[in-house]
């Protein structure tokens, strides 16, 4: 495979109903898409959604590394295997040292437009060239937006029609009465079985963590992700220690490197790795980050940016079917978040959240992206470059 055109898309697509958290509100979503091009004529897409928050990355960051630095560089670039592109990736800050190792989403933006490429390239789904296996249907949560109680009540109301039973409910609120009243509203109105997390998104510190960790648990709420701010990660370990056996502790923010993730093991910072493909650098990464977690005892669950398109939740599916044992999914919002997605067929979880993904099975990633849905949602295009015919001969001739 022979890359022989890039062409990089900044995108924005409203949502249906703003999501709002301790650190921001959005009622739209500014992404990243960018296509390969090979010499087969195949193209493959990748994603990103930089958030200066997690991984340190902003929009205009991405597009400046992308440009400047790595797309010159793989234009033109020849991938016989999976495992030479594995090899690449693993070298990706080597090989651009001017992109500090946190940066991951610019790695994640072209790993996975360069996977799916070779994937429909070699005409083989992805998830067969990574040996892994869909199962038959992957059961997705119901993430509530912090908020007034009428607009939780919206999120509640869709998701209780739905008959999803694992939710997700984002608190950290100043007053504890208002965190508890939405638990305690969901509860109401779903029943004693569901199970409920919270997502406190850095809002307190040691002690208070420690107080508001033992009032969820209280409610019956299994694990807490993200207590605390990435700043106060020497604390963690007494954090787990002092809630142990009551609330899973899980860490997001604070878990976006291999390096990351070593320190937290070592330390016994976290019960759980709450894995997103886009901040935890793709894929292949993402999927290394799951597997050193699971052969120390600690749990995962995959994650999702909030308003990603097809393209991000069809990986975050490939890296669940590779490493088994998940105990939650989030996202495959789709069109019920998005006023329109990349896909016509976008990746939606249905009833009681469950959500089929041996249904697509078509080349790379197996989703059928529709380029008027792409121009519907582009804000303009960044870059774009393509090698001479001269240029194609001579490196299909080495």
């Amino acid at each position: 495979m022979i890359i022989t055109a890039l062409a990089l898309h900044e995108t924005t697509i409203p949502f249906r109903l703003a999501f709002n958290h301790t650190t921001k509100s959005r009622s739209e979503v500014e992404g990243i898409i960018l296509e390969v091009h090979t010499n087969s004529g195949a193209v493959g897409f990748g994603e990103a959604l930089p958030r200066k928050y997690v991984t340190g990355e902003t929009h205009t960051s991405v597009i400046k590394h992308a440009t400047k630095t790595v797309l010159p560089r793989l234009l033109g670039m020849e991938f016989s295997s999976i495992e030479e592109i594995a090899i690449w990736f693993e070298n990706f800050h080597n090989i651009f040292e001017s992109i500090d190792p946190k940066e991951q989403c610019i790695k994640t933006l072209v790993e996975i437009a360069v996977l799916d490429a070779f994937g429909r390239d070699t005409e083989k789904p992805l998830i067969d060239l990574m040996g892994g296996a869909f199962p038959d249907s992957m059961t997705y949560s119901g993430v509530i937006s912090a908020g007034k109680p009428e607009h939780v009540k919206k999120f509640v109301d869709a998701f209780q029609a739905m008959g999803v039973t694992e939710y997700k409910v984002k608190v950290g609120a100043d007053d504890w009465a208002v965190d508890e009243a939405i638990i305690s509203t969901l509860r109401n109105a779903c029943g004693p079985e569901i199970d409920i997390r919270a997502d406190a998104n850095e809002a307190w510190d040691l002690d208070l963590a420690t107080q508001r960790l033992g009032q969820l648990a209280d409610l019956g709420v299994t694990s807490c992700e993200q207590p605390m701010p990435t700043s106060l990660k020497q604390s963690y370990p007494a954090l787990v220690s002092r809630v142990e056996g009551r609330i899973g502790v899980c860490i997001d923010e604070s878990l976006c490197t291999l390096d990351d993730a070593k320190w937290f093991i070592a330390n016994s910072g976290a019960t759980i790795f709450n894995l997103r493909v886009s901040k935890n650098g793709g894929i292949m990464n993402t999927l290394k980050l799951g597997r050193m977690a699971h052969e120390h005892g600690i749990k995962c669950q995959i994650g999702s940016q909030v308003g990603e398109t097809s393209i991000l939740s069809r990986a975050a599916q490939i890296v669940s079917a590779c490493l088994g044992d998940v105990i939650h999914h989030e996202g495959a919002f789709g069109t019920m978040l998005l006023e329109f997605d990349l896909c016509d067929r976008p990746i939606n979880f249905g009833q009681y959240g469950k959500y089929r993904p041996n249904t697509i099975d078509g080349p790379g990633l197996g989703i059928d992206v529709s380029t008027e849905n792409l121009q519907k949602m582009l804000s303009s295009i960044s870059w774009e470059s393509r090698l001479s015919e001269q240029s194609q001969a001579h490196a299909l001739s080495l």
